[in-house]
C-alpha cells in the first residue's frame, strides 16, 4: 500500500520544525549583557538601633549568597521607624514615629550584568520592588530595592 503525505503532515513537520528552532535559539542564548556598575537603594526596615549603627559605608557586602556576587555600600542613613495604622475612633490614617527601631536605606555598588529584564547580580534580580540580603562580618539584614540610581 502506497502512502501520501497529507496536508496535516505538513502542519505537524512544520511545528515541530519551528518548535525545535526556537528550542534551540532559546537555550543557546547566553547573557549578551557586559558587566557594568550599578547604584540602587535598599530600604531595610524596622531594624534594632545596635544592628543600624554596624552598617556603614565602605562595607564590602555579599548581595547574592546562591553565586558569591559581593558589592560595596556607598551610603548609609538610618531614620527611626514609621508605623502607620487607622484611628477607628476618628476615622483617619495616623502615622507615629518609633525611637526603638530603625530605617536604614543603604545605596549599593556592584558590578551587575545587564539583562533582558534590568540587571542581575549573580542570579539576583536588580529591580524595584526586588528582595535584597545583604550580609557583612557583623550583621545580616534584608530589605527590598526601592530606587536605582542609573
Amino acid at each position: 500500500m502506497k502512502k501520501k503525505i497529507t496536508f496535516i503532515d505538513l502542519i505537524i513537520i512544520a511545528v515541530v520544525v519551528v518548535v525545535a528552532v526556537v528550542g534551540i535559539s532559546m537555550l543557546g542564548k547566553k547573557s549578551s549583557g557586559s558587566a557594568n556598575t550599578v547604584t540602587y537603594k535598599v530600604l531595610v526596615a524596622d531594624q534594632l538601633p545596635e544592628v543600624a549603627q554596624q552598617i556603614v559605608a565602605q562595607d564590602n557586602v555579599l548581595l547574592d549568597p546562591k553565586e558569591n556576587a559581593y558589592g560595596n555600600v556607598i551610603a548609609v542613613e538610618s531614620k527611626p521607624s514609621e508605623d502607620t495604622y487607622l484611628d477607628m475612633k476618628n476615622e483617619r490614617y495616623v502615622t507615629r514615629t518609633t525611637e526603638e527601631r530603625m530605617d536604614v536605606y543603604i545605596t549599593v555598588e556592584a558590578q551587575a550584568q545587564e539583562s533582558d529584564f534590568g540587571w542581575k547580580i549573580g542570579a539576583q534580580d536588580i529591580k524595584i520592588g526586588e528582595h535584597q540580603s545583604i550580609s557583612a562580618n557583623t550583621y545580616g539584614v534584608e530589605g527590598y530595592i526601592i530606587d536605582i540610581l542609573n
